[in-house]
């Protein structure tokens, strides 16, 4: 038979101080749980652009023929629309052979304009960072033309993209006239680090 003292449960007492040590300890991890989940956002976006001009540079060499890569906002952010135009504060992005304002949502095509290739609206994981597009100049750019070469086309599209959200990191892709696309950390300042902007 088991004595009284084997068959004992927890006291109120300790029970009570057990919710207290694990209520300090999610005081302490809970916000830098969300820094790290606004951080894997604003580079999820960062890695979801570069792979779209990556893609866009990769399908003119295919081609052998001029692809275009457009920021572009919708009426609604998380579904692109008829209502769809460039926009270089546009989170969304469309890869096409012609200019994508108003077909969006067109299915691809190689032959109906605009000859869609790929397209994603703001909404698909990353609403919340917000997206600048830049030119060699410091001004708005919505977009840019790769050549058959995989060179960039234009002397005044995109050539910088900024990615922020607030209470986190910035990131930004870089893209040069050759077409390679770097995403980095305006924030890092040593020269040596691999994240640096140059």
């Amino acid at each position: 038979m088991l004595s009284r003292s084997r068959l004992r449960g927890l006291t109120l007492i300790e029970l009570a101080i057990t919710l207290a040590i694990f209520g300090m300890t999610m005081l302490t991890v809970l916000p830098s749980a969300a820094d790290w989940l606004r951080s894997t956002q604003v580079r999820h976006a960062g890695h979801t652009l570069q792979r779209a001009l990556e893609r866009a540079r990769s399908e003119a060499l295919r081609l052998n023929a001029p692809v275009r890569f457009t920021l572009v906002s919708s009426e609604d952010a998380r579904a692109l629309d008829a209502g769809c135009v460039a926009d270089a504060g546009g989170g969304g992005w469309v890869i096409s052979r012609d200019a994508p304002d108003g077909a969006c949502h067109a299915a691809p095509s190689a032959t109906v304009a605009p000859r869609l290739i790929a397209a994603e609206a703001a909404g698909a994981g990353h609403a919340r960072v917000t997206v600048a597009g830049l030119d060699a100049a410091g001004a708005p750019a919505s977009g840019l033309r790769f050549n058959g070469f995989g060179r960039v086309e234009d002397e005044d599209g995109l050539r910088r993209i900024t990615l922020n959200l607030a209470g986190s990191r910035s990131l930004q892709l870089d893209i040069s006239r050759h077409g390679a696309v770097r995403l980095c950390e305006p924030a890092v300042r040593d020269a040596d680090d691999p994240r640096v902007c140059r």
